[in-house]
């Protein structure tokens, strides 16, 4: 049998040529093979040669293929990264290199979610308002003036009789409804009391159950946190359950009333001022002249029965 390397050489193969394998697939069997039926073969190599897309383009497919990687050009294109670039600019979608300073700083005011100024360059606050920057281009904006800042300034419930707070918001607000609240730290322990109006600084701070109260001035409060249908109105008041405390520094126990600048009534009574003794005469009988301002008289009903009280305005 002839060595190899003594059959002649034939320089450009046939599709038809036959070439000699062992079939590993038939106990290495001796078989004849054609050039064209080997994976890729054919007479004359590479039949072909075609791009998927277009990043790559293809000269002269069929004998010597010449692979081109094609830029990227912008918009939807697709390709390799430009030259020109470096670390001082950025590639921009139109496939330009840009230097970075050269940015769009421009913004695209809306109002509802429309767009009212395309493109704005600038914002000014005025007075009322203040944009404070940050680090990596953030913009917090802060409310510093008063409502008289404002113009056109509404409050639309999303529910009937919901609670409006200004200056404090409780905790639990969500768990109230027909409370009206205003002042800086007012009613901001409200937990589920309801139908509280409530104005001045620190006011109402007390209340967390407590409901219909009226409490105005600063630090006026309920006396205790579930206190219901309390009045207070003063600076530094204070009413019980039921009670009613109008003047600075008042204080009603429940039920009670007091009246006047320092005034003290306990559970179920009676304060106007300082004075601390009230005279009764049930009979009709005046306790001195009514012709000298001495005495105020007081007509309080008891169901449907007056009964007539004299309070000295002077000893």
């Amino acid at each position: 049998m002839a060595i190899i390397y003594t059959y002649p050489t034939k320089a450009t193969p046939n599709a038809n040529d036959l070439i000699l394998i062992s079939d590993s697939q038939d106990s290495n069997k001796t078989k004849q093979v054609t050039v064209a039926s080997l994976p890729g073969g054919s007479g004359s190599g590479v039949s072909s040669v075609t791009s998927a897309n277009a990043a790559i383009t293809v000269a002269d497919s069929t004998t010597t293929p010449v692979l081109t990687s094609v830029a990227y050009s912008g918009g939807t294109g697709i390709g390799h990264v430009p030259t020109g670039g470096d670390n001082t600019k950025f590639l921009r979608g139109d496939a330009t290199w840009v230097a970075i300073t050269d940015n769009d700083t421009t913004i695209d005011t809306k109002n509802g979610g429309s767009s009212v100024a395309n493109p704005t360059t600038s914002l000014d606050f005025a007075t009322a308002l203040t944009a404070t920057s940050a680090p990596g281009g953030v913009v917090s904006i802060n409310f510093s003036g008063g409502l008289r800042e404002l113009s056109d300034v509404s409050y639309t419930p999303g529910l009937t009789e919901s609670s409006l707070y200004i200056a404090t918001v409780p905790s639990n607000a969500g768990s109230q409804t027909g409370n009206t609240t205003m002042g800086s730290g007012a009613a901001g322990a409200i937990t589920t009391g309801e139908n509280n109006t409530i104005i001045g600084a620190i006011a109402g701070n007390i209340i967390t159950t407590g409901a219909g109260n009226v409490i105005i001035g600063r630090n006026a409060d309920t006396s205790a946190a579930g206190n219901n249908n309390s009045i207070a109105i003063g600076s530094s008041s204070s009413s019980g359950d039921r009670g009613l405390a109008v003047g600075s520094s008042t204080s009603a126990g429940a039920s009670g009333i007091a009246l006047g600048f320092n005034a003290t009534a306990l559970a179920n009574e009676l304060a106007i001022g300082n004075i601390t003794t009230v005279t009764v005469n049930a009979d009709g009988e005046t306790p001195g002249p009514l012709n000298t301002p001495r005495f105020l008289p007081i007509k309080i009903w008891n169901g449907s029965t007056p009964v007539l009280y004299y309070i000295p305005l002077y000893q």
